[in-house]
């Protein structure tokens, strides 16, 4: 069997670079790559918390979002069940960032779609998978004799079995025999018997468990990035200067040179990362509430639209004003702070009682009217006289300027009429 590409996507990314994503499956079959569509946030890759800074083995996971055009489009393509099954390959600008498999046995696929619905996939960078294998050979045998460090390091990764680039080295210890060689790591020539590998009974330890006995003792760590290997230390990641790794390939182990790599230790030099923080803008008042009642409310307001705890008070002498009798309600405490505002009280034989409201804002100020005795209505007054203005019984007619919000221009001075008829 062979690795071929099945699915792939593009993007771009907030900084404007092209992003590439493959889905290769390892089959017998002849399969024709499909371009398939990403989703929201279609590739991500995570680093999992840690569990001390000298944890040795330290892998990173990724997330895939792509489009299910049709109901249930990859769940018996992606669905699978052999761990080494299906690689994944992220390019940022043609150049390999990310490389690792599909976990498997999990998928994910909602019912409550038909079609063009997203659906997410995971992956690791193959360290997870060191759990999964134990440290034995290709005929169930047990592995024996003395092998360099670097050795056995190679046969656990072998197992996983990604093509990885390079190797960069660089660990802060040496020892005093060590020949100093360019093309030699102090790991070429340290050597461990592979029987301390294995229990009394022959039980083979896991892969993960075979290199973390390798790195413990030196304080190394184990990681992967842009498809390369690194073997380094904390001591080494502490340096400000940039560090001369030495470079081997990973298909022969063979060494490349010295590749001087500088550290990247802050937030600022990293750049750009992602929150999860969203702004939100919505209009017109938070949490409005429509409630309807089927007994129906005999009045909105009381029939007086004036009580004496409207005014400090309220005066006994009427007089006759176009044929009707009226006195005058001064010092009105809605009002007070504003401009003193002045009530006409009136009646006409049997008739139904008016109220001339008499008020003159001030010139420069904008402000807002808001009648205590009628709390639906608000109004906004800039710099004009409030004219003919009416209360007869609950019927209420306007003519004034007033603030209009609009798209181009949200504080436009336009007058406008607004008759409220029949209000009881």
């Amino acid at each position: 069997m062979a690795y071929q590409k099945k699915y792939y996507f593009s993007f771009i990314s907030i900084k404007g670079r092209n992003n590439i994503v493959e889905i290769w499956q390892d089959t017998t079959d002849i399969i024709t790559a499909q371009e398939i569509t990403g989703a929201s946030n279609p590739f991500r890759v995570s680093l999992p918390k840690l569990n001390n800074i000298f944890q040795p083995v330290r892998g990173t996971g990724c997330l895939l979002n792509i489009i299910s055009e049709t109901d249930m489009e990859f769940l018996n393509s992606l669905y699978h069940t052999t761990p080494l099954e299906f690689q994944v390959r992220h390019y940022v600008s043609g150049i390999l960032n990310w490389i690792g498999f599909l976990n498997s046995e999990m998928y994910r696929e909602p019912f409550s779609f038909n079609s063009n619905y997203p659906v997410a996939l995971n992956g690791n960078d193959g360290m997870a998978l060191l759990d999964r294998f134990k440290f034995i050979q290709t005929d169930l045998s047990n592995y024996s004799g003395l092998k360099s460090l670097w050795d056995i390091l190679f046969i656990c990764l072998n197992k996983i079995g990604l093509p990885w680039g390079n190797v960069f080295y660089y660990l802060s210890f040496s020892f005093s025999d060590f020949s100093g060689s360019a093309d030699k790591t102090p790991f070429h020539e340290l050597y461990e018997d592979c029987s301390n590998f294995y229990d009394e009974d022959g039980e083979a330890m896991t892969l993960r468990q075979v290199i973390e006995n390798i790195l413990n003792p030196f304080g190394a760590i184990l990681l992967i990035k842009g498809g390369d290997i690194y073997i380094t230390d904390i001591n080494t990641l502490a340096k400000s200067l940039p560090i001369d790794f030495q470079q081997f390939t990973y298909d022969t182990g063979i060494y490349v040179a010295i590749n001087t790599i500088s550290i990247t230790k802050t937030i600022a030099d990293i750049g750009y990362g992602g929150t999860g923080q969203s702004i939100e803008i919505s209009g017109g008042v938070n949490k409005q509430v429509v409630s309807y009642s089927p007994y129906p409310i005999v009045q909105v307001v009381e029939k007086s639209i004036t009580s004496e705890t409207e005014f400090e008070t309220i005066p006994t002498t009427w007089a006759t004003k176009d044929g009707y009798q009226y006195k005058i309600l001064a010092n009105n405490k809605t009002w007070q702070e504003i401009s003193p505002a002045f009530f006409e009280e009136s009646y006409y034989g049997d008739s139904e009682k008016k109220i001339y409201l008499n008020w003159t804002p001030p010139v420069t100020n904008q402000k807002i009217m808001s009648l205590k005795v009628l709390p639906f209505l608000s109004l906004a007054q800039k710099g004009t006289t409030l004219i003919d203005s009416v209360y007869e019984s609950l019927a209420i007619k306007f003519e004034i300027n007033v603030l209009i919000k609009t798209k181009t221009n949200p504080y436009d001075s336009t007058l406008a009429s607004y008759d409220f008829q029949g209000l009881d």
